[in-house]
């Protein structure tokens, strides 16, 4: 799990570079909005299935 951390850390920071964003480092903000981004094109795209807990969502693979 550290590592799949480590690969999405590393592609934003490259995203803003390419961008030409500075500074080059990632704010825990920024991962989150990336992450949940990710997860709402999984989402459109059929490949995971949302729902709500008591507390909070649930997330499953299709």
């Amino acid at each position: 799990m550290d590592d799949l951390v480590l690969q999405i850390i590393n592609a934003c920071i490259q995203q803003r570079k390419d961008s030409g964003l500075t500074p080059h480092h990632v704010t825990l903000i920024n991962l989150d909005r990336s992450i949940k981004d990710s997860l709402n094109r999984l989402y459109s795209a059929g490949k995971i299935k949302v729902g709500d807990t008591i507390n909070d969502k649930y997330i499953d693979v299709l």
